[in-house]
């Protein structure tokens, strides 16, 4: 079940610079990747997941 307050669950759909996974890269249906961008959205929003790797900015 996707939650915005299940993190373990959230970062199975994010790659490692937490931008959010394509469908493809999922294998999930439509209904279900609007929901993990919802979800993710709103994780971002409330502070329970970085927008952006800090760490790949700091070594550039």
């Amino acid at each position: 079940m996707i939650n915005y307050k299940n993190i373990k669950t959230l970062k199975k759909y994010l790659r490692c610079d937490f931008s959010i996974r394509s469908r493809k890269e999922n294998n999930v249906t439509l209904k279900q990747q609007k929901l993990i961008n919802k979800h993710v959205k709103i994780a971002r929003f409330i502070g329970l997941i970085p927008y952006l790797d800090t760490n790949k900015l700091s070594n550039e």
